[in-house]
């Protein structure tokens, strides 16, 4: 079984996809929220709130250091999951499949993201707009390219042999 998860799936293109594509989407949020919202930082902090409770979400969304870390593990961890459903959707589908089915999946998380964040955690619901549609296209599109682009299209012989 896992002789087959290594041929279907090169992990290492996963987690380059999944951390520079969220390290995007978290510059692309990071710049909307301010234009949108008035302040950079409150993308950060409804991440952040995730695990450290709504108490973070007092205004003024300011720096802090505390805060931008818990916001990037979450955002980052969560990329990262999102990375491995789209390498499963785009697997060896090549480059344009990889960026526009990717665009699509992103999409479709945006749909999923924000209708059970905004169910577990209210504090979403503010993103329920065109800038965090456009965030998780982005992503999408960018995990979904990236990863086609470093996945190691090689076949190991042992993977060939008909069972």
């Amino acid at each position: 079984m896992v002789d087959t998860l290594k041929q279907a799936v090169d992990w290492r293109a996963v987690g380059i996809a999944g951390l520079v594509s969220g390290v995007l989407f978290w510059l692309l949020a990071t710049l909307l929220s301010g234009w949108v919202f008035g302040s950079p930082w409150l993308f950060t902090q409804m991440a952040a709130a995730i695990p450290l409770g709504e108490a973070v979400l007092v205004p003024p969304f300011d720096f802090s250091v505390g805060l931008l870390v818990a916001g990037l593990l979450v955002h980052l961890g969560l990329s990262l999951v999102f990375a491995v459903l789209v390498a499963f959707a785009i697997h060896r589908w090549g480059i344009l499949v990889g960026f526009f089915g990717g665009a699509l999946l992103g999409l479709a998380l945006y749909a999923i993201n924000t209708y059970t964040l905004s169910f577990f955690y209210p504090w979403f619901y503010a993103y329920h707009n065109w800038t965090f549609a456009l965030g998780h296209l982005v992503y999408g599109a960018l995990a979904g390219g990236i990863y086609e682009l470093f996945e190691d299209q090689s076949y190991d012989d042992r993977y060939m042999e008909v069972a």
